[in-house]
């Protein structure tokens, strides 16, 4: 019978994106226990065997600890409480995780957004390789930084093999700029220049003579 009860308690929790056992179940068969699978709500996930919401998700201000880290259970619209990053934080990973924009506050590393560190003076700063975006949301690498797709690198670049590399007709550094459009070979550019240089002395011989002629027809 006692059996019968833990399945019903099981069969009681909703789907879930994560489970737990649930220490409080207990069990009076002999030399047996009784675990509890426990499961959270769609939008919730688990952390000390409680089931916290995740960002937009219904809260409970009252209770310490509602929302997942980083995140404060705020009054919405309809004076409802959902969970919202706090201050300097964004949203990541299907509203599962506030991560800390360029500068916020942060106790470790992982307080802070991808690509980003903790630094001494407590606040998140982008990696070696890397700099702010314009919002200060996430780093963006510079050419040659580890990235998972073309949204971690600078602009003009694509992520490829993992790393951040100019697009095609792009090339730089710390900036991926706009190739010459016909680019000439540095033999090219001395003859033209050589060219150039003999035409133009040649033009200024033709002048003189056309000069010295029409003198010469004057004095005559």
């Amino acid at each position: 019978m006692k059996f019968l009860q833990c399945i019903v308690l099981l069969c009681l929790w909703t789907a879930a994106v994560a489970e737990f056992v649930d220490s409080d179940a207990t069990c009076s068969i002999n030399n047996g226990q009784c675990e509890t699978r426990c499961t959270c709500n769609e939008g919730y996930t688990h952390m000390n065997e409680k089931c916290i919401a995740k960002v937009d998700k219904a809260c409970n201000s009252s209770i310490e600890n509602a929302c997942i880290a980083n995140a404060e259970c705020k009054v919405a619209a309809g004076n409802d409480s959902v969970c919202k990053c706090r201050n300097k934080y964004s949203m990541y990973k299907n509203n599962s995780q506030c991560s800390g924009d360029v500068g916020a506050e942060c106790k470790d590393s992982s307080d802070c957004t991808v690509h980003s560190e903790c630094r001494t003076s407590g606040t998140c700063a982008c990696m070696d390789k890397y700099t702010s975006s314009s919002d200060n949301k996430t780093c963006i690498g510079y050419v040659g930084a580890e990235c998972d797709d073309v949204s971690q690198c600078i602009d003009h670049a694509v992520c490829s093999g993992r790393k951040c590399k100019c697009a095609d007709d792009y090339e730089g550094d710390k900036i991926c700029k706009k190739k010459d459009t016909l680019p000439l070979p540095r033999w090219a550019i001395i003859l033209i220049a050589v060219g150039g240089g003999i035409f133009l002395i040649g033009l200024i011989v033709l002048i003189i003579y056309c000069c010295c002629c029409r003198r010469r027809r004057a004095e005559e």
